[in-house]
């Protein structure tokens, strides 16, 4: 049925969206423009400790959704159309010269664009989600502990091994994935950073 709102509407109804499911689809659910009380029902799903912790997603998981709801590829495609359209105003080509090049120009137009706020708000709830992960996913830390994260120029590699993390990946950008991992998952921890011959440790609130 494709990415139309009536088909995830109904798989929502019906019970049949499990959750590593809806995970995957946030951004098709954004694009297919449901009801709000759909994107209610999503949110309030992310950000309940219960349901992320029978998930036993770990936090990696939450962080690829988290990065799929970037939409500056989509709205960059947004922009060329709206120059196409633009130009041929400005040409004044006379109205069936006009409606020639708008038939042109949107003869496979990009989806819509979802609002920033509702953007916003599933990142929030995505946040509160790999929180939630980290507690009650992954096994705590007991004791203290402490961790190291190098930020040297010798981690600015690729890391082939990095599967689920969404595009390719760093080595630096997963070694400090899970040295914050670490960091939430320790009873007690302190966390410091190095690289080029200097060291400093690094304090996070709650939260953070």
């Amino acid at each position: 049925h494709g990415n139309k709102a009536a088909t995830w509407q109904a798989l929502i109804d019906h019970n049949k969206l499990p959750f590593m499911a809806m995970l995957r689809n946030l951004r098709n659910l954004l694009l297919a423009g449901v009801e709000d009380k759909y994107h209610q029902w999503v949110c309030k799903r992310l950000s309940t400790e219960g349901t992320v912790a029978s998930s036993r997603q770990f936090p990696f998981r939450f962080f690829s959704a988290y990065e799929a709801l970037d939409f500056a590829e989509l709205r960059a495609k947004h922009a060329v159309l709206d120059r196409r359209m633009a130009a041929a105003q400005k040409r004044s080509l006379g109205t069936a010269g006009y409606l020639a090049a708008k038939r042109k120009a949107t003869a496979r137009p990009p989806p819509k664009l979802p609002p920033d706020g509702l953007v916003r708000k599933y990142k929030r709830a995505l946040d509160t989600a790999v929180r939630l992960a980290t507690a009650c996913n992954v096994k705590p830390i007991r004791g203290t502990t402490l961790v190291f994260c190098n930020f040297s120029d010798a981690m600015r590699v690729p890391c082939g091994s990095a599967r689920g993390l969404g595009k390719p990946r760093e080595v630096l950008e997963v070694a400090v994935l899970l040295a914050l991992m670490c960091k939430h998952a320790c009873e007690e921890c302190t966390f410091f950073a190095y690289g080029g011959g200097a060291a400093a440790r690094v304090d996070l609130g709650r939260g953070d």
